[in-house]
């Protein structure tokens, strides 16, 4: 077995690489990325310099593929405002040249990442790229046969998650325990994520591409625990107080640009729940998995991080 992660460097990229290292340990795995990868890599695993924008750099990455997981793209909800052609780019023109690059290199399945949204396509420019990728990904699938498996994820958390530019909301809230700073929440927080943790979202990934290839439908991959993000911040503070002292406080701040208030998300798990398969790990848990990831970084890297959000 071959694969190829797109986007192997970043967050989910390479917490699916470390799974399938530990799990199939004879698969080699190709990581096509525009960024080093951060961690080690395995003896079967190498690393390409593939741009998604460049279709010539995937046909090559692809080369000898049985699978390849697309996890590449540009995030973003109020950063990508300024840049939405960008977005487009990358998250539209991207997924179409890997859709295209799949079919001329013969790879069997395809994984294709998509979003949830709200009311509509249009609350931010990643929401509706992304929309526009999980179209294209099911074009392929209809016109060509591919097997090609399109899942909605919701929130992925655990260690490795980047820090910045992208705000997400578990590292920013520990980051601003480690230093002091209030735990910012937009609006009145009553607004849910459906937080799912890297470790229970590989094996789920995995599963996906090997079964769901030929489904025409599109599923959703959470939790299927909402929680608000009031109570989010509550319990990653809480948890961080468990170990050291910190003088951070919760405070409520207007809305961003680019999200609605009270959206209530959460995954549908009913065909996860169909197969016998459930997500196994607390939010509790990978609130401390990532406490302790966060704390063996360098310091260069975390105070670049606090210059990030608060200047100083």
């Amino acid at each position: 077995m071959k694969v190829c992660i797109t986007g192997g460097s970043g967050f989910i990229g390479c917490n699916l690489m470390l799974y399938l290292q530990r799990t199939e340990p004879e698969t080699e795995i190709v990581i096509a990325d525009i960024a080093n990868p951060s961690v080690r890599l395995g003896k079967k695993t190498r690393f390409v310099y593939a741009d998604i924008r460049n279709m010539h750099s995937l046909l090559a990455a692809f080369e000898g593929c049985d699978e390849v997981y697309h996890l590449a793209g540009i995030l973003g909800t109020s950063e990508l405002i300024a840049v939405s052609s960008l977005a487009c780019e990358t998250n539209i023109v991207g997924a179409n040249n890997v859709m295209d690059a799949c079919r001329l290199a013969g790879v069997a399945r395809v994984y294709n990442v998509a979003k949830p949204h709200f009311d509509g396509y249009d609350e931010n420019a990643y929401t509706l790229t992304k929309h526009a990728g999980e179209l294209i990904g099911r074009l392929y699938q209809q016109k060509y046969g591919m097997q090609v498996a399109t899942v909605r994820w919701l929130n992925a958390v655990g260690p490795h998650q980047h820090l910045y530019p992208v705000r997400k909301f578990l590292p920013v809230m520990i980051l601003a325990c480690m230093f002091g700073r209030d735990l910012e929440i937009y609006g009145d927080g009553s607004q849910t994520i459906d937080p799912i943790d890297v470790e229970d979202l590989s094996r789920f990934t995995v599963h996906a591409i090997r079964n769901l290839g030929a489904e025409p439908k599109v599923v959703d991959l959470g939790s299927g625990r909402a929680i608000n993000c009031l109570d989010g911040a509550k319990l990653i503070l809480a948890e961080f107080k468990k170990h050291e002292l910190t003088p951070s406080t919760i405070r409520c701040v207007p809305m961003r640009e680019g999200e609605k208030p009270g959206v209530n998300l959460v995954a549908d798990m009913s065909y996860w729940t169909s197969v016998g398969m459930k997500a196994e790990i607390p939010f509790e848990q990978s609130v401390r998995n990532t406490i302790g990831y966060m704390k063996t970084l360098p310091s260069y890297a975390l105070a670049n991080a606090v210059r990030f959000y608060w200047g100083s």
